[in-house]
């Protein structure tokens, strides 16, 4: 189902390795988290990610589907378990686009458009 570098690419989201996550993008990479302000560049990506790991225990995404298009973006089908600070564990689904800048490897991401409601995992409980 999934590929190898978008295995790879979750390993690294799913335990939080911000320097190997950010080696994954361009130097002028957009991320776009739900409803929140693009962040544009690592600077702002490694602030916006960063802040939003701070707010939480852990996640793991639960790979349902992924395609992949014509123009090189993966599309990405998860849910998200989201471990939050109580240790509470809120499931919540997502998709996410994952845009490759070119064919060459290693892989290279330039705008990743991430589409989730993440209320429910600050819920109070």
């Amino acid at each position: 189902m999934a590929t190898d570098w978008v295995s790879a690419y979750y390993d690294d989201v799913d335990h939080m390795r911000m320097e190997e996550f950010l080696a994954w993008h361009t130097a002028d990479v957009t991320v776009r988290f739900g409803n929140n302000p693009p962040a544009h560049g690592t600077a702002e990506v490694r602030g916006a990610i960063g802040h939003f790991w701070e707010m939480i225990g852990g996640l793991k995404h639960n790979l349902a589907n992924v395609w992949h298009t014509a123009d090189g973006t993966a599309v990405v089908e998860a849910d998200i378990d989201y471990t939050r600070k109580d240790g509470a564990v809120v499931t919540t689904p997502c998709v996410t686009l994952l845009h490759r800048a070119g064919d060459a490897e290693p892989v290279r991401i330039d705008h990743v458009r991430i589409f989730i409601d993440v209320t429910p995992v600050f819920a109070p409980s």
